[in-house]
């Protein structure tokens, strides 16, 4: 801490003069009044002298004690705090002195010792301790708690100054800010896009924007109708039109056209519900004037019956339609499978079934099938009139082992583009095309196998076509030949393009390899991993 002069007979007034800046003090921190070692003096006297006046003037209302105990009856309670801390020293040295309190307080000895007088809290200053509310406390006890409280309020007043101070730096700033703000005016700018302005990219001001955008709203009303008429046009749909039959399938009600809306709540579902409706009796009109001259019902069999492929799994037979012309042609086909003794069938039916399919091929399960044994294979053609008798053919339908094995890969080829007539102008649409390739293998390397059998082998595979919605998915029988001398065929198609379903827009026709039907080669099947069998 700084060291005064006192070596007698110094001369004080001889000494050099020092600044109290350049003294500091080397004491230990006081926290309580924020006074750290290293402090000049001049410091350390301004915020004793600052602490002196906060504690004399303005941390403690005296006026709010309670005096009863310590002032006698008829004298004037203490109004400072240098005064109430008199009238304290002079209590204590009274009781020291007189083994008393005085003002009618009592002392509680023990064993002829003196404790200390009991003194009253004010209610400003009751504490909770173990449950209970502290209303009284022995003197040493009142001083020590008081003297804790005097630095609680310092401390917590010296933080409220702070944000105090804080708070009217922020204030100021405000003020000064909002009276800037009241002497300019902001201009808001805003690009217009297709209602603010008559072009598009017009910059223009947010109220001017505003203006044109109510009266092209208002423009729109008048043209489009408010929202009741706009409600009242969605529930003009005929009643019960979700549930009627379609007029092109009759089979078919209205909400099996894919896309349709049962119960629309938009201009949007209703839009969408009448072009469907305007589709579907377009269709039905376009058949209408093209349904074909009703021909005779004939039960002509049907030719060549053929066993093109004997596998391990299945084998494949096709037959083509009566070549009878001006007749009714067939409207399916039945299958039947008996054991052959080499003269006759034997025995009851092994496979027997019905094909709505206007395909002329069928692979023929193995179940129940023995391997060296012939069978005989019956196709009948169905017309309206009735069931033709059966066009056969006798062979082995199950072999023990296959030679080849029919690998169908797909790749993509280069794009096309296609025009599709929309509202009476044709768009350009991107064609989205593959290539099939189909090679012979040999069945038990994999390795690609030239066809050496003289003449082409028809690969046939089928693909699921989807396009107008209310037509429904169509399937279309391929034939991929593999010329003799070569191991593989290729067949290129249109995976993905566009036509017109009689809407105002073009919709898409997509195109898949769905599954082989014939291999062409009699000890030949298709390689399961890549393709299934029909």
């Amino acid at each position: 801490m700084g060291t005064p002069i006192t070596t007698p007979g110094s001369n004080r007034d001889n000494c050099p003069k020092i600044s109290t800046s350049c003294v500091i003090w080397q004491g230990p921190n006081i926290p309580c009044i924020n006074l750290c070692a290293g402090d000049s003096i001049d410091e350390v006297v301004f915020k004793l002298a600052t602490l002196l006046c906060d504690v004399t003037e303005n941390v403690l209302d005296v006026t709010t004690l309670e005096f009863a105990c310590l002032v006698e009856s008829g004298a004037e309670n203490p109004t400072t705090l240098l005064q109430t801390l008199q009238a304290i020293i002079t209590k204590v040295c009274s009781i020291d002195s007189n083994g008393t309190t005085g003002g009618g307080s009592t002392t509680n000895k023990t064993d002829g010792a003196t404790s200390d007088p009991i003194v009253y809290l004010p209610e400003c200053l009751y504490f909770q301790q173990d449950g209970d509310t502290v209303t009284a406390l022995p003197l040493t006890e009142y001083a020590a708690y008081l003297a804790t409280t005097i630095c609680t309020i310092i401390t917590d007043i010296s933080n409220i100054n702070f944000t105090i101070s804080n708070l009217s730096s922020r204030v100021i700033e405000l003020e000064i800010t909002v009276q800037n703000l009241s002497t300019y005016t902001y201009e808001i700018y805003v690009t217009s896009q297709c209602a603010s302005a008559p072009t598009s990219g017009q910059t223009l001001l947010i109220q001017d924007a505003f203006a044109n955008l109510e009266a092209s709203f208002c423009n729109l009303l008048g043209t489009v109708g408010f929202s009741t008429l706009l409600i009242n046009a969605i529930n003009a749909q005929c009643p019960g039109l979700s549930t009627a039959p379609q007029l092109s399938d009759s089979e078919l009600i209205m909400n099996d056209i894919t896309g349709w809306v049962e119960t629309p709540t938009t201009i949007a579902d209703s839009i969408n519900n009448l072009w469907l409706t305007v589709c579907d009796m377009r269709y039905k009109v376009a058949n209408f004037f093209e349904a074909p001259v009703v021909l005779p019902c004939v039960l002509a069999v049907p030719e060549n019956v053929t066993i093109t492929t004997i596998g391990t799994t299945y084998s494949t037979v096709t037959w083509e339609e009566p070549s009878y012309a001006g007749i009714e042609i067939p409207i399916g086909y039945r299958i039947e499978v008996f054991e052959w003794t080499g003269t006759a069938p034997t025995g009851p039916s092994l496979y027997d079934t019905t094909l709505s399919t206007a395909f002329l091929t069928f692979n023929i399960p193995s179940t129940a099938l023995t391997i060296g044994q012939d069978y005989v294979v019956y196709i009948h053609a169905i017309y309206s009139c009735g069931e033709s008798n059966g066009a056969k053919v006798i062979s082995e339908l199950i072999v023990p082992t296959i030679l080849y094995k029919i690998e169908v890969i797909e790749s993509p080829e280069a794009d096309t583009s296609v025009d599709c007539v929309e509202s009476g102008v044709p768009v350009s649409y991107t064609v989205n095309n593959t290539k099939t390739t189909v090679t012979l293998a040999n069945a038990s390397t994999g390795l690609p196998v030239t066809n050496t059998t003289g003449s082409t082998i028809n690969v046939i595979v089928k693909y699921l076509v989807t396009s107008c919605a209310f037509f429904g998915p169509v399937y279309d029988q391929v034939t991929i030949g593999i010329p003799n001398g070569a191991d593989h065929g290729d067949y290129i198609y249109e995976a993905q393009t566009y036509t017109n379903c009689g809407t105002a827009l073009c919709t898409t026709v997509s195109k898949n390899l769905d599954c082989g039907v014939s291999t062409g080669l009699i000890n030949a099947e298709f390689d399961d991993t890549m393709i299934p069998t029909c």
